[in-house]
């Protein structure tokens, strides 16, 4: 899953393969089968193969349901972080803003806990790891980082979590 996170242009191509497999695998589970088995004894009926199927409708059911739940909970996660009618549509810009000036927001963190030289890099890596964040500049004195965001979907408190992650305290600065 990171590796969907770092290179989010795979993600497509996973859902296409998974849902063909899961396509796959619903057709073979309700297809009507054509053959019958062919080991009953004589004057005995036909038995069908119908009762070996039954229990992998079960897990076919339950599979069906994880797929579409991982499908579903990024968005479900987006719109829980904020309030879906507060965020720009894509390729749509609020009034009085182009749509370069939404596609590069930029955020000022007051960063706490950083003590040496070392603390704004380990800090700047934390934030640049948040799907979204094109760049971030973080200092000492003063103690606060400054991130460039490509995503218009990225909250505060994604960056503020990420920071609290590496160890120091951030707090938005508005």
């Amino acid at each position: 899953m990171v590796g969907f996170r770092r290179n989010p242009h795979y993600r497509p191509y996973s859902l296409v393969l998974t849902l063909a497999l899961l396509a796959t695998a619903w057709w073979l589970a309700y297809r009507r089968r054509c053959c019958t088995y062919t080991g009953a004894a004589p004057g005995e009926p036909a038995r069908t193969l119908e009762g070996s199927r039954l229990p992998n409708y079960p897990a076919l059911w339950a599979a069906s349901a994880l797929v579409l739940a991982v499908l579903v909970l990024p968005y479900v996660l987006a719109a829980l972080g904020r309030n879906p009618r507060d965020l720009p549509s894509p390729g749509v810009a609020p009034a009085g803003q182009t749509a370069q000036e939404v596609a590069s927001r930029v955020v000022t963190l007051q960063v706490k806990g950083m003590t040496c030289p070392s603390c704004p890099l380990i800090v700047q890596k934390a934030l640049e790891d948040v799907p979204g964040v094109a760049k971030a500049e973080v200092t000492l004195e003063p103690p606060r980082a400054v991130v460039t965001l490509n995503d218009p979907w990225v909250t505060d408190g994604a960056l503020v979590r990420a920071v609290r992650a590496a160890g120091y305290d951030a707090t938005p600065v508005r």
